[in-house]
């Protein structure tokens, strides 16, 4: 019995050698004799009891134990295979792979759309310049900047982009407006902005953008000297620095603008210019001068009551160019009124023909406006507690130039809305005997 596992044994490890071995020729395997390969196999596994009987290898019981074994043998292997089977089973085939594949892409598409969901957005704040008023306007808002800037020769002036603000988070900045002066103040301070709209008539416009919670820093400076334009913001430290060396007061940091490269994706329209006027602009005279104050009119002054010959001194010489001056025009006009105190609306009509021009009364404010538009200067017969008279000139966007002969104590801007001259016409009925007394010289 110990033969037959011995044998069993060497059997075994033949087939094994065999195998590991595969690299001997057959020369080589056929020289080897039963003994030899015996010995070698026993050598390797079997103690040196085992290896002398060996050689009993020959005898049949042996050699049908042998051929039991090897029938046994095909069993093992297959076991062996398919134990191997079971652990290839375990790689996933092609299409597992595939899927895997896509799923893995699928969450790495995920992680970065999260990702990117997360990135934080940016906007463009823009500034516009105001050259009559010399305020700046800062806005994320495209239609508002479209708006200022068709407006009939605009006085606002595009400036570019001026930083990069948060899109949605952040600490607020508000805009807030004065509708007396035209002001715009901007603050990060959510009570300067209450006690300005609740306390001093300002108008909260709510929040404009968004302060960065760190980035470059945006200053506010205030000088009191500049009127509306008082309150100045800049994330220009050069820009700050030359305002302050020229008597503005440094007020510090106002907010953060974000630390992002400045875009900008707005291209600003073209602002229409009116047509050609029909009429330069008048040049200004007064009334009170003394080179013609004295000059009499009627059975005054025109010193007192030479407003209408003063008006059209003021036309004949800055529109049309003609050597006149209010002394020159009340001289010609005397000789062509018969009132008592001043000129009446026909005696404005007569006199604009005695120098050769003609002259249009108006009796819609839509015809004034026209009229302006097309660069004819216009005469309102007006009430400012006392009956007078003034030049009207240009029109933007509802305001008016006014020129007012009596040294322009009522109009000392001169400026006004269109609409508060129009409503306040003169109450006395000598100046309406020629209609409503509103004129324009051609």
């Amino acid at each position: 019995m110990k033969k037959k596992i011995i044998l069993s044994c060497s059997v075994v490890m033949v087939s094994f050698l065999l195998g590991a071995h595969s690299h001997l020729s057959a020369e080589t395997m056929e020289g080897l004799d039963e003994d030899t390969v015996n010995v070698n196999i026993t050598d390797n596994s079997t103690s040196s009891s085992e290896i002398s009987h060996s050689s009993d290898a020959t005898s049949p019981s042996s050699s049908e134990t042998i051929s039991s074994n090897q029938s046994q043998l095909p069993s093992e292997s297959t076991s062996e295979e398919a134990s191997s089977e079971e652990e290839i089973n375990t790689v996933p085939s092609v299409d597992e792979a595939s899927k895997i594949s896509d799923s893995s892409s699928k969450d790495t598409t995920t992680a970065q759309q999260e990702a990117t969901s997360e990135k934080k957005e940016y906007i463009t704040v823009y500034r516009l310049y105001n050259k009559r008023n010399m305020e700046h306007l800062y806005t994320t808002d495209k239609n508002e900047m479209t708006t200022l800037l068709k407006i009939m020769n605009s006085d606002w002036k595009y400036e570019g982009g001026a930083w990069m603000s948060p899109k949605t988070a952040g600490a607020s900045v508000y805009r807030v407006y004065n509708p007396k002066s035209g002001e715009h103040l901007y603050t990060k301070d959510s009570y300067e902005a209450k006690v300005l709209s609740s306390k001093h008539g300002w108008k909260n416009e709510g929040r404009k953008f968004f302060s960065d919670n760190s980035g470059i820093s945006v200053y506010r400076l205030f000088n009191a000297q500049a009127g509306i334009g008082a309150h100045f913001v800049t994330r220009d430290a050069y820009e700050k620095k030359v305002l302050t060396s020229k008597g503005w007061k440094y007020e510090g940091i106002a907010w953060k603008s974000s630390n992002t490269p400045l875009v900008v994706d707005y291209t600003p329209p073209k602002t229409p210019v009116p047509p050609k006027p029909h009429a330069k602009s008048p040049v200004y005279f007064s009334q009170l001068n003394s080179r013609w104050s004295r000059v009499p009119l009627n059975n005054s002054t025109v010193g007192v009551s030479g407003c209408v010959p003063t008006s059209l001194a003021m036309i004949f010489k800055g529109s049309y160019g003609m050597n006149v001056d209010p002394g020159t025009v009340a001289i010609r006009a005397n000789g062509i009124s018969h009132q008592s105190f001043g000129l009446s609306g026909k005696d404005l009509l007569n006199t604009v023909k005695a120098y050769g021009r003609s002259v249009e009364q108006i009796s819609s404010q839509n015809r004034a406006i026209t009229l302006l538009k097309s660069g004819y200067p216009l005469v309102f017969y007006i009430n400012v507690g006392i009956r007078h008279a003034v030049v009207v000139y240009g029109y933007n966007n509802g305001t008016v130039n006014v020129f007012d002969p009596y040294n322009r104590q009522f109009y000392p801007s001169g400026r006004a809305s269109l609409t508060s001259i129009w409503n306040k016409p003169s109450a006395d009925p000598m100046d309406w005997d020629a209609g409503r007394p509103v004129f324009a010289v051609k």
